[in-house]
């Protein structure tokens, strides 16, 4: 625009200086009726050079003059009015690009119109041209921006890996330190880090209580099975007994599960090679009988909570040990084409016959209700499948190639 507004003022000064230079011929003496033509004396130089890419012409009446700079080419010339002046107008002249101005004067009571024009096509291209350069330049420093903001942003949210990584690991009490993260997020964190504490502590706190409830209970129970040792009816005794042992199978099972999900670390993620590594310890303590224990399981942390698989494993792998004789097998794998992983408990046990295996699959229904024994894994098996829905996943039961009973649970997880 810069460019065209300059080439617009010179051809206004050459309109004017060609107005100066209109004469009329001999001809008309003082009758006027001579015609009107440019002083060739007063002509600039580049009007009278072909192709100099400067151009006038002149009409009067139905008579045109051209510049001599025109040579053979031709264009339209339109008539204008007295005092009307013509808009610049870009127009298209025998493969060349003009800037057309035109204005009607009158000399001598002679009307006539005087167009001039000058080649800009050179200067378009230029133009064209540095804004292209400009605009690819441009282009290039919003690309190059892009690049390095996206750069600073990836460094800058690269410092949360050792967050995450601490968090997944259950270290919340080092989550922050200095230098280690952005300032920017440092409260959020530091209010995240709070969380984890508190519902740390509340988890201790709740299996601490439920532990101590346990142990406190043991003496009421040995004192209630005295009592119904010493009854003397015998539907009371029975009655009593029959408390007793519930109430000791109850304590038994809130001990055990205490001893085997350990210390809580909500956040963290479970790995099967450091925290399976304890089951084998705990429940030949419990059972104290010989069992081989079988694992196969992938390396490295799975994306499911630590607590809660602890409990999961926890329960099925103390029904298996429980029943089995001699062997307790788990196998742990990613289901192709899904985002799940199998965990699969078997055992050489005596199993479960065919009809309660369907009712096992009814949610809520226990397996002490069906076997009327002590020994079930009744809120156990309840707590399993609580644990299977939350990850949007099932317990499955049926027979297990040892002999047994095999129970399969699918877990999902998603990938954020």
């Amino acid at each position: 625009q810069v460019s065209l507004g300059i080439i617009e003022q010179r051809i206004d000064h050459d309109i004017e200086s060609l107005i100066s230079a209109l004469k009329q011929t001999e001809e008309g003496g003082e009758s006027g009726d001579g015609d009107w033509i440019v002083d060739q004396a007063h002509l600039p130089l580049v009007y009278d050079r072909v192709d100099s890419g400067h151009y006038y012409a002149l009409r009067v009446g139905e008579r045109v003059h051209y510049s001599r700079s025109v040579w053979d080419t031709t264009f339209e010339i339109k008539t204008l009015p007295i005092g009307a002046t013509e808009q610049l107008q870009i127009v298209q002249v025998s493969g060349a690009v003009w800037l057309v101005r035109g204005v009607g004067i009158e000399r001598g009571g002679q009307a006539m119109t005087l167009w001039v024009a000058e080649d800009v096509q050179d200067v378009l291209l230029q133009q064209n041209y540095v804004v292209g350069a400009i605009a690819t330049l441009l282009l290039l420093t919003i690309f190059l921006m892009l690049v390095v903001q996206g750069r600073v942003i990836r460094y800058g949210f690269a410092k949360l890996d050792p967050v995450r990584e601490s968090i997944q690991a259950g270290e919340s009490a080092n989550l922050i330190e200095p230098r280690r993260v952005p300032t920017e997020v440092a409260p959020l964190l530091k209010a995240i880090e709070g969380l984890i504490k508190r519902s740390t502590v509340q988890v201790e706190r709740t299996r601490t209580s439920l532990g101590n409830l346990a142990h406190e209970l043991k003496r009421p129970i040995q004192r209630l099975k005295w009592i119904a040792k010493d009854a003397q009816e015998a539907s009371v005794k029975d009655e009593l007994e029959l408390l007793a042992s519930e109430l000791s199978h109850i304590t038994q099972r809130e001990l055990k599960r205490a001893r085997i999900a350990g210390n809580p670390t909500p956040g963290r993620n479970f790995n099967p090679t450091e925290d399976l590594a304890t089951f084998t310890e705990i429940f030949e303590r419990i059972y104290q009988k010989p069992i081989h224990f079988e694992s196969r399981y992938p390396k490295g942390a799975l994306p499911f909570d630590r607590d809660d698989i602890l409990e999961l494993l926890g329960n099925l792998l103390d029904n298996a040990w429980r029943f089995a004789a001699t062997e307790v097998q788990l196998h742990i794998s990613p289901i192709e084409g899904g985002n799940a992983f199998e965990f699969c408990v078997e055992d050489d046990g005596p199993g479960v016959v065919q009809e309660q295996l369907e009712l096992l699959s009814v949610r809520g229904l226990r397996l002490d209700e069906l076997q009327q024994t002590e020994t079930g894994s009744g809120l156990g098996i309840s707590i399993c499948q609580s644990i299977a829905a939350s990850y949007q996943g099932r317990l499955e039961f049926s027979r297990s190639a040892l002999g047994g009973l095999k129970v399969r649970a699918t877990l999902g997880f998603s990938d954020q």
